[in-house]
């Protein structure tokens, strides 16, 4: 933070400047006007915004006010903090979801591998089965991979909802620990930028 009076950086949690002795919730429309209480840029009179940093000045004091926020850059800040709500679930799905891929990936293969076999004696949808259930099984990987990263809630909520169909192709108690991923990606939807 910056002295509106004289543009000298101030100490965080300061009450008043170290070099003119300002009180930071004093103003003085004259004078204070001339910098800006955030960057300590100079001021021309009657702007409303500071032309380096964007906050928003008072029109009757050049006192900061907050700018408005840019929701993915506060999510960016509170995930850096550890504090965006949420977060903890979109994790525990993301995780789910990457076990449960690489899971249906396996039995994918296995599956796929025993219906090139199978397919002499009449195994061909066997084979098709497995094919699928590999793929399903690499996007739920992708899905649970962005859903840790936090980046695209549509890749993550795509990834949990190929996870839900891959149990047709393989393997059908696996639906109901694929369905836990697909709930705790919805409900943080929030925690994602």
């Amino acid at each position: 933070m910056f002295c509106a009076k004289c543009g000298t950086e101030m100490i965080e949690g300061a009450q008043f400047c170290s070099s003119c002795g300002q009180s930071v919730g004093a103003t003085d429309t004259a004078r204070s006007s001339s910098f800006c209480p955030q960057c300590g840029s100079t001021l021309d009179s009657g702007m409303t915004f500071c032309g380096k940093c964007g906050y928003r000045l008072t029109p009757s004091r050049a006192q900061a006010v907050a700018p408005p926020v840019n929701r993915a850059a506060f999510v960016d800040e509170m995930r850096a903090g550890g504090a965006v709500p949420g977060r903890g679930l979109r994790i525990a799905g993301g995780v789910l979801l990457i076990i449960c891929g690489v899971i249906t990936f396996i039995l994918g293969i296995l599956v796929a591998a025993g219906g090139g076999v199978l397919l002499y004696y009449g195994g061909g949808m066997v084979l098709v089965f497995g094919i699928i259930a590999t793929i399903l099984g690499l996007i739920a990987i992708v899905g649970g991979a962005f859903a840790c990263s936090g980046k695209n809630f549509g890749l993550a909520l795509a990834g949990a909802i190929c996870e839900i169909l891959s149990p047709i192709f393989v393997l059908w108690p696996m639906f109901f620990i694929a369905i836990l991923p697909l709930i705790f990606i919805a409900v943080s939807r929030k925690a994602f930028t």
